[in-house]
């Protein structure tokens, strides 16, 4: 995002509970993690959703376990 808008990025870390209040007191620009988007949230900051993650899952080759009944 911050090569697109030609800034340079300030990457901080943080604690999960202090992500939402720094984007809301506008400490920073924006805040990144495993973010649940509630109605209670949504009314303090705005989301985007940027990465859908699926579940994955491997067998050894031969066996009989697949999706269904792993």
């Amino acid at each position: 995002v911050s090569r697109v808008l030609g800034l340079v990025p300030d990457y901080r870390d943080t604690s999960f509970d202090a992500i939402l209040p720094a984007v809301v007191d506008s400490s920073v620009d924006l805040g990144m993690s495993s973010v649940t988007d509630t109605k209670e949230r949504e009314e303090l900051v705005d989301f985007v959703t940027y990465f859908q993650a699926g579940t994955q899952w491997a067998r050894r080759p031969g066996t009989a376990l697949g999706p269904a009944t792993a």
